[in-house]
């Protein structure tokens, strides 16, 4: 098992939020995982997300895969916490 289980990760990217946009955007996103973020609730823009994009790279030391942003795991935040978990379990699998 690693180090990084779902739920932390998922604590992780709203603390990325909040501190992008500020304390509310934690709380905001409580309880809406799995709703579209630039969908009409949160209306988030594709800039946002493009900043939200950099962020999770630094933030997990990670490279989100191309195919990733392609075929739309990229547009939740339980999507995003899925496309993480996936990059940390292969960098403990096959560690450089």
């Amino acid at each position: 098992m690693n180090h990084y289980g779902q739920p932390d990760v998922v604590g992780r990217l709203k603390k990325l939020f909040g501190d992008r946009y500020g304390a509310e955007a934690e709380k905001v996103l409580e309880g809406k995982e799995d709703i579209e973020l630039m969908g009409a609730e949160l209306g988030l823009s594709p800039r946002d997300l493009l900043y939200i994009f950099f962020d999770v790279e630094k933030e997990f030391s990670i490279t989100v895969p191309e195919e990733d942003i392609a075929e739309g795991r990229f547009k939740t935040l339980n999507g995003i916490a899925a496309v993480v978990y996936k990059q940390l379990e292969k960098m403990y699998e096959n560690p450089a």
